[in-house]
């Protein structure tokens, strides 16, 4: 655990104040070391609920992508996708991954919900949030012991 001692209220306030700032690159290493862990999940729980395309080789659960860091106002983010397409049948439309995921997830007029994105991610929280944890963590500790 780490020692943390303060001497003054001037330090205190420039602690504070820092912490409040995180860095954009701490800020991606921690949303991209959560998608890191998120995203293998994601694949398991899909291949346990079977969403696996007979017809088709190369499967939504063989396209799940961790994307690039998004700055926002209020920190950043990481896409986790799923890329590319996929037909039916041949000579049929292609069909983005994405959509077959979400059809997955929510079910449509003629297939029943088999969520298994929402499910992951609640079921590995804890896993998932450790390594930003430990990346925050690490900027806290630098900040304090200046």
């Amino acid at each position: 655990m780490a020692r943390l001692e303060i001497s003054g209220l001037d330090e205190l306030d420039r602690v504070f104040r820092e912490l409040g700032n995180v860095p954009d690159d701490v800020t991606e290493r921690a949303c991209k070391a959560g998608a890191e862990v998120a995203a293998p999940a994601i694949k398991q729980a899909g291949e346990s609920k079977r969403i696996r395309s007979r017809e088709s080789s190369a499967h939504i659960l063989d396209r799940i992508k961790v994307g690039k860091f998004k700055k926002t106002d209020g920190g950043g983010y990481v896409d986790i996708t799923f890329s590319g397409t996929q037909k039916k049948t041949k000579g049929s439309k292609p069909v983005s991954n994405g959509r077959v995921a979400f059809e997955n997830e929510y079910g449509n007029s003629t297939q029943s919900a088999r969520p298994f994105v929402g499910p992951a991610i609640a079921s590995n929280e804890d896993a998932i949030v450790r390594p930003m944890a430990d990346a925050i963590g690490d900027f806290m500790e630098s900040t304090w012991n200046k």
